[in-house]
């Protein structure tokens, strides 16, 4: 026969192995749960950041968009301001041929 204190040493071998075992599986069970949660929380991050990254990408194509629009308009401003001037510059040309007209004429009319 095996001598108690041998029995109760073997009993308290296996409660330590099993209480060891399922503390490892405890243990081991929070760690998947916390990168569980990192996963988690990473893809959450991932996808504010792809929102993000969509939004930006929106609001440059907007920009971009409304710049070819002002260069169209400046282009357009430009042709009427060049139009505007040649235009000046004959009125310019008229009314001086007009007052060299009617120097001209007071000159001969003093004359006579």
């Amino acid at each position: 026969m095996i001598e108690p204190a041998i029995l109760v040493a073997l009993a308290s071998l296996i409660g330590t192995v099993v209480f060891g075992i399922l503390t490892a599986v405890h243990n081991n069970g929070g760690d998947v749960r916390e990168e569980i949660e990192k996963a988690r929380l990473e893809a959450a991050r991932g996808a504010k950041i792809e929102t993000a990254l969509q939004n930006i990408q929106k609001d440059t194509t907007e920009i971009k968009e409304d710049q070819k629009a002002f260069r169209s308009t400046v282009a357009d401003i430009s042709n009427r301001l060049l139009t505007v001037e040649q235009s000046a510059k004959s009125a310019h040309h008229r009314i001086d041929e007009i007052v060299h007209k009617d120097r001209r004429e007071e000159k001969e009319n003093d004359n006579a």
